[in-house]
């Protein structure tokens, strides 16, 4: 009978036009479109577009039903819905067909966007996430989670149906422990009484990501909560309704760490005690680093075991403060009122700090803190409109969206695509503010979302994350490339402030181990707080010289000679500057270049220059790919004018060169002109048509990775792009025979494609086919919210997949010439089968506002003045 009603519902539905929550017509049924696995085409309905099942077209119900015999239930428990099964995925157990879906206030609202601009909330509230069941919360991690944030403080919100408690994991970018790595801020819960879940017996429930309040909101019954982390105040609110019903709250603070533990962190060599956090009450906590001094005692000083132990001198140590000695993280809770009554509203407020407390200090610290926390509550109308006002105007700075096929061409899958493209790019977005108005990186693995239970639960401990606290330039730095293009500056300029912060020591550092003044490099890893590398990346047990290679060598292999990050770095700079034209900003930043093309211009003085004038930059390595793996360094094994570094610094000074005297003085353009008839050419082979670019002048014949060196001169360093002057031959001839053709995760062959202006829809390998996979790709194993990636190169949630992802999408749209009238073009790499409508920002605060319809361009450009500075292309 189960089984017959299912079918019945179905041909209802087949019967009916296809119009279910704004979505106007079934996309074809496709599965390889969506890498059909556990969380492949049906879960796409099922719960990454918030759909319920119900509103897939009745041909994929079908198929799911009677093809695939799919059910809702999988070995890994974390799929929804009818998980199709196919080749290498996990399969459906006890196959049947699918329960029929009941009617649920999470619809999916209707396409009610008419201007991004004149209603930016109406256009944004159709990519909001909404799921209408909790998942079986019986895994490593907490699988109903989805992201709220201010930038400082972020965290993993979910309900826990079976206590009727709504939770928060918080996060900060400056949690630093005592052994320098990165830990969760705490965890509150506020439990509700009697349970609205009704132990999951006939409650309407759903649970929304709402982009436009930055909040995550749930509906059970008639029990409403919303949660989100004020946009400028440091505290987290929860703010909870009824409807008919009276309810008790029950805050509290969860122990995180409840034990001291002693460990060793990922690639260091010493051992360190990370203390217990401190409950003062159960509405209270903190976690303490103890003094510099008294670490010392104990040999466990992360500051000054990781200054002795990478030989970087008195200078060094003296250069920049301890930043983790005596950090101190809180939080204290406070509510309005413990009841809710019909028709009312109460607040619970978390305020959150992290400072550096002395011992002495620590007490009226915590006084302040609690008594702060009591304040927040007569501020809270205050703190709300605040909120409010910061992302309605973050909001207003930029859009992109995909509107799908025109009506021009036949290609049944763009409908889909472009919902999934505009989703992905406007979650990641979203996911991205709520990190970066901190100084501290994104973190590339996990970012500030990872979502473990602790050990106690069956998951690996609510800290860990593999590859530790420190970041890798690589990963680094994949959400920032687009930020520019969207108008968020202001989130760049986070990240580069990391590196203003540890500039001091790079410099003491340069001068200690390459006798260098006025130099300055980072390392490929390096910690946030100091721009240190790993310990045990640089070597153990070599302090005072010991060991016998010099003490700028770092042993390992993977990136001891890979400091062309330091140049990426120098031209974020250089773009901040072109797009904002900030003096203030410019001045604090531009010794940091100044510093870098220094310490590149002299880092190989004792090789001479070659036979035409050039640096010969020997030994070093081309990424992680080409290496040189052993000291003394070997020609044979080791890259000579890695194509990275060469690129990097033809863009930087060139650059540098096109900026006036009040930006360069002239003593220092002179210098930089010097420089610039050093720098060796761009390594190419052969000539005419056959040129291509190689990853160095001279390489070993080992691979170690599969980045393309090469391809460097395109992104990030825009040697060669679509508009800029360049013959692209070389560029595209390395493209096409590119050694790694991989695109996900860090790999940058969606940005590549991007600046050579490969815009063809129909061809595999250009940027519209490689942004599709990108968009289409499942989240994390554990994870449900749709923009938590997969582990791939780093850790669950990465940051590195729809960071690459972004910076492509933006490419096809906007690319900076980078001449010295600020010029840009517009729609290099988009294909006219896709209509757009999208407000970027180009070099120097222009805002170009638009849409492509039927392959026809319309925009205006802000200012009138900078519109002869802004090239319009064809789609393609």
């Amino acid at each position: 009978n189960f089984y017959k009603m299912a079918n019945l519902l179905f041909g209802i539905l087949a019967l009916l036009p296809y119009h279910c929550h704004g979505v106007q017509a079934p996309p074809a049924w496709n599965c390889s479109l969506f890498n059909c696995t556990c969380q492949g085409m049906a879960d796409y309905y099922g719960v990454i577009a918030g759909f319920g099942f119900g509103c897939a077209p009745p041909p994929a119900q079908n198929w799911w039903t009677h093809v695939e015999h799919c059910s809702a239930k999988t070995t890994h428990g974390y799929c929804k819905g009818p998980a199709c099964s196919k080749p290498g995925s996990y399969p459906c157990e006890n196959p049947a067909p699918p329960s029929p879906p009941s009617p649920t206030p999470a619809a999916k609202p209707s396409r009610l966007c008419t201007s991004w601009t004149s209603n930016p909330a109406a256009c944004l509230s159709y990519y909001d996430v909404v799921w209408n069941d909790l998942l079986p919360e019986d895994g490593p991690t907490w699988i109903n989670t989805m992201p709220a944030g201010n930038g400082r403080f972020a965290g993993n919100v979910f309900a826990n149906s079976s206590d009727g408690s709504f939770n928060v994991l918080i996060a900060a970018g400056g949690a630093w422990s005592e052994a320098g790595e990165l830990l969760k801020q705490g965890m509150v819960s506020v439990k509700v009484t009697p349970n609205p879940f009704n132990n999951n017996q006939n409650v309407t429930f759903w649970q929304r990501m709402n982009l436009t309040g930055a909040a995550v909101e749930f509906t059970v019954d008639d029990f409403t909560a919303k949660v989100y982390f004020a946009a400028e105040d440091d505290v987290l609110v929860f703010e909870m309704g009824a409807g008919i019903g009276s309810y008790t709250l029950s805050p509290q603070a969860i122990n995180l760490r409840p034990i001291v533990t002693s460990i060793q962190p990922d690639f260091d060599c010493h051992k360190y005690d990370t203390s217990a956090d401190v409950m003062v009450s159960s509405t209270m906590w903190y976690h303490h680093n103890p003094e510099a001094s008294e670490a010392a005692k104990m040999n466990q000083s992360y500051f000054q075991n990781v200054i002795a132990g990478e030989n970087l001198g008195e200078n060094a140590a003296k250069a920049i403060p301890d930043g983790i000695a005596t950090r101190t993280m809180s939080g204290s809770i406070a509510w309005d009122s413990a009841k809710v009554s019909p028709g009312t509203t109460s607040h619970v407020a978390v305020s959150l700090d992290i400072s550096q407390v002395a011992d002495a200090d620590l007490q009226d610290y915590l006084a302040n803190i609690k008594k702060n926390s009591q304040s927040v509550l007569s501020r809270m109308p205050a703190i709300k409109s605040d909120h409010d006002t910061w992302w309605s105007s973050f909001w207003s700075r930029s859009h992109v969206e995909v509107r799908g096929a025109n009506t021009t061409i036949n290609r049944v899958d763009d409908n889909t695509a472009a919902f999934l493209i505009t989703r992905q790019f406007v979650l990641q977005r979203f996911i991205t503010a709520t990190q970066a108005r901190t100084p501290f990186p994104i973190k590339f693995n996990g970012m500030l979302y990872t979502a473990n239970k602790p050990v106690s639960m069956g998951g690996k401990g609510v800290d860990y994350r593999d590859w530790g606290g420190l970041s890798w330039w690589q990963n680094l730095r994949s959400p920032y490339y687009s930020m520019l293009s969207m108008g968020d500056a202001d989130l760049l300029a986070s990240m580069i402030t990391c590196f203003e912060n540890n500039f001091p020591l790079a410099v003491a550092r340069t001068e200690n181990y390459f006798n260098i003044t006025g130099g300055a490099f980072w390392p490929e890893y390096t910690h946030p707080l100091f721009g240190t590398t790993h310990p045990a990346s640089y070597g153990c047990n070599r302090e005072n010289g010991q060991g016998g290679e010099p003490i700028w060598y770092s042993e390992d292999r993977w990136n001891h000679y890979n400091t062309q990050g330091s140049l990426d770095l120098s031209l974020f700079i250089l773009d901040h500057f072109s797009w904002t034209q900030n003096t203030t900003a410019w001045s604090k930043w531009y010794p940091i270049i100044k510093a870098v093309v220094t310490f590149y211009s002299k880092r190989w003085e004792k090789n001479g220059l070659d036979e035409n004038g050039h640096i010969i930059m020997f030994p070093t390595q081309a990424v992680e790919t080409w290496q040189c793996p052993n000291y003394p360094p070997s020609e044979s094994e080791c890259v000579t004018n890695d194509t990275p570094s060469v690129a990097g610094l033809h863009s930087v000074v060139s650059k540098l060169l096109t900026l006036d005297s009040t930006a360069v003085p002239a003593a220092d353009k002179t210098m930089f002109e010097n420089i610039l008839k050093t720098i060796p050419p761009i390594p190419i082979n052969g000539t005419g048509a056959d040129a291509a670019v190689v990853p160095g002048a001279k390489l070993p014949n080992h691979t170690s990775n599969v980045e393309n060196p090469e391809l460097y001169t395109l992104h990030p360093y825009r040697v060669y792009s679509v508009g800029n002057g360049e013959d692209l031959t070389p560029a595209q001839n390395a493209f096409a025979h590119k050694r790694f053709p991989s695109d996900s995760g860090w790999c940058q062959v969606s940005p590549d494609a991007a600046l050579l202006g490969l815009g063809n829809r129909s061809a595999s390998g250009e940027a519209p086919s490689l942004v599709v996979a990108r968009a289409s790709l499942a989240p994390a194993t554990g994870y449900r919210f749709p923009a938590f990636m997969p582990h791939l190169q780093d850790y669950e949630p990465s940051a590195d997949h729809l960071g690459m992802f972004s910076a492509a999408v933006t490419y096809m749209i906007l690319q900076p010439v980078d001449d010295a009238a600020g010029s840009a073009v517009l729609l290099p790499s988009w294909p006219c089968e896709w209509d757009l409508d999208f407000k970027v920002v180009a070099p120097r605060n222009t805002v170009i506002d638009g849409t492509l319809v039927g392959g026809k361009l319309t925009y205006t450009v802000t200012p009138t003045t900078r519109e002869s500075s802004i090239k319009a292309l064809r789609c393609q």
